[in-house]
């Protein structure tokens, strides 16, 4: 009896094992190609990008069996976005922004200028709203703690909810159905952010790149 209880639960833990290791060479790889991309800014964006992906990745991604190429390689994509600042700014030079969002200079996080009590204001609304980058509107709920992102392709994202100081609270990632959302955080990642000012029916909200010195502003909207 216990040897069938061990193999039980030997059963349930391989697969948990397994994903924790492949999380951990993903942000590995993804720590690698950061690296490389930081270190030859004397070539053309594009060029940064295929020398990092040529040198790191497209090795990684060799080793699994081709049904399985795009998703990993598309998750590392997403999540390469969260963890390398210098990558994120090739993007944004690349992309048109359709959006409110600003990255800010390095190292400067404006003060707010909200009393606590103003900043409290957002939990009188269930319903709240933020753009992306490239223009998409996201729909939030905000209610018993749980932040949910809804996005315009039906699926969602569920994030829990609590203030950390007077003006700043923070947003566990808990689980989704997005293929963006879903590869760019793993559970338990968190994420901050600071309401500084309330204007036009929406909060100004200051977060930071997790793991670096940059911030970037945008708005939540109210209405």
């Amino acid at each position: 009896m216990k040897k069938i209880r061990l193999t039980i639960f030997l059963i349930l833990l391989i697969p948990t094992f397994l994903f924790s290791q492949l999380i951990k060479q993903k942000d590995s790889i993804i720590t690698e190609m950061c690296n490389e991309i930081a270190n030859t800014k004397n070539f053309s964006d594009s060029l940064r990008i295929q020398f990092a992906y040529t040198k790191h990745l497209y090795p990684y991604l060799a080793k699994f069996k081709d049904e399985k190429i795009d998703s990993i390689g598309m998750s590392i994509y997403y999540r390469f976005q969260r963890n390398c600042s210098e990558f994120i700014e090739i993007l944004n030079r690349l992309e048109l922004n359709k959006s409110d969002w600003e990255q800010l200079e390095k190292g400067h996080k404006p003060k707010s200028k909200l009393s606590k009590r103003k900043c409290r204001r957002l939990n009188e609304f269930r319903d709240l709203s933020y753009f992306e980058y490239n223009g998409d509107k996201v729909n939030v709920e905000l209610k018993d703690g749980i932040w949910t992102d809804f996005f315009l392709d039906g699926t969602y994202s569920k994030l829990s909810f609590k203030w950390t100081d007077d003006c700043e609270f923070e947003l566990e990632f808990i689980e989704s159905n997005n293929e963006t959302r879903k590869s760019f955080s793993n559970k338990g990642d968190t994420y901050n952010y600071s309401l500084i000012l309330e204007n036009d029916n929406a909060f100004v909200v200051i977060t930071q790149i997790p793991n670096e010195n940059n911030y970037l502003k945008f708005k939540i909207y109210t209405k």
